[in-house]
């Protein structure tokens, strides 16, 4: 139950559970195509799906109804647009699509689409819950510092992605992932549905996610708004931001080095340093953010140990002679 006395409702996660339910007839329809990669897709996605699903519900985080149908049509841009491809690499798919992949054959443009809408949905969804978080604690965060936690947080999704390609690559030898090429592009058009959605939910979605959070939860806390930026935040967060910052700016790096540099023809032996650079930041986030988290907790503790700027010294001095 939450601060205002309502209870978790299977209507509060409604889009997610519809969503779960397309993804679940799409796997069955490949299964019966005998279409084994995008069948497996669609299982992974009702299996994050679901967990999300059941970890928002849980926890009561009332996402609106609008952002859960953004992120529901993104994935099914992605898992339907594949799926309209052949089993047979040398057959014709669905609406004279070819090859095993889809419209990511047939449109070039189809995985910029997928990256920038899904990246973008996702930034919203990101950012209503650094809203709830920030607002529940009473940090009074400005619309630069929530934005800016969305985009890393965003960006890091996005990696995740990557790593997920670059796992299936290494794990089990498929390339469907497209190369060194396609992962910049991947990353240039997570930034632009970063950017897109982030700065839509600290402009025009802000005041109406503002009134769903206040309707539905009181503040446990009031931090001062001139308190030190240590004090306007949480060692969670820090620690969060922390993590995300490594492979959020290693994905910044990588995408915009690209730009100077001259891709062969054959970008494969480009793609593997790079997704190891990706791994190894994230890995090293990893490791950070706990030891950030820490260090600001001890910050935090010095501080409400000490006296406050200007207070008297309550050590007695002694009196002049």
């Amino acid at each position: 139950m939450t601060g205002s006395g309502h209870r978790a409702s299977v209507a509060a996660v409604a889009p997610f559970l519809v969503g779960i339910a397309l993804f679940a007839l799409l796997a069955a329809f490949n299964e019966a195509r005998d279409f084994a990669l995008w069948r497996n897709y669609a299982l992974s996605g009702i299996l994050l799906g679901g967990a999300a699903t059941l970890v928002i519900w849980r926890s009561e985080v009332h996402i609106p109804h609008y952002i859960q149908w953004t992120i529901v049509a993104a994935l099914l841009t992605h898992y339907v647009g594949g799926s309209l491809g052949s089993p047979d690499p040398y057959r014709m798919g669905l609406l004279g699509m070819h090859g095993v992949n889809g419209a990511y054959h047939h449109f070039d443009w189809w995985d910029h689409l997928t990256h920038g809408v899904g990246i973008g949905a996702s930034a919203m969804g990101i950012a209503y819950l650094v809203e709830v978080y920030q607002t529940r604690r009473g940090l009074r965060w400005s619309p630069s510092a929530v934005f800016l936690c969305t985009l890393l947080a965003a960006l890091t999704a996005g990696v995740g992605v990557e790593l997920y390609e670059y796992l299936g690559k290494t794990a089990f030898q498929t390339i469907d992932q497209g190369g060194y090429e396609n992962t910049m592009r991947d990353l240039h058009f997570n930034l632009v549905g970063a950017i897109v959605g982030g700065g839509l939910a600290v402009t025009v979605d802000r005041v109406r996610f503002a009134q769903r959070i206040q309707a539905r939860w009181s503040p446990i806390a009031s931090v001062p708004a001139d308190a030190p930026w240590w004090g306007r935040t949480t060692s969670a967060m820090v620690g969060f931001v922390t993590f995300c910052a490594l492979p959020a700016g290693g994905a910044l790096f990588l995408s915009t080095r690209f730009f100077a540099q001259d891709i062969p023809p054959g970008d494969l032996p480009l793609y593997d340093p790079s997704l190891q650079t990706l791994v190894w930041l994230t890995a090293l986030g990893a490791v950070a953010a706990p030891l950030a988290a820490a260090a600001h907790r001890r910050t935090m503790r010095r501080t409400r140990g000490a006296p406050p700027a200007g207070a008297p010294s309550e050590t007695p001095t002694p009196e002049e002679p």
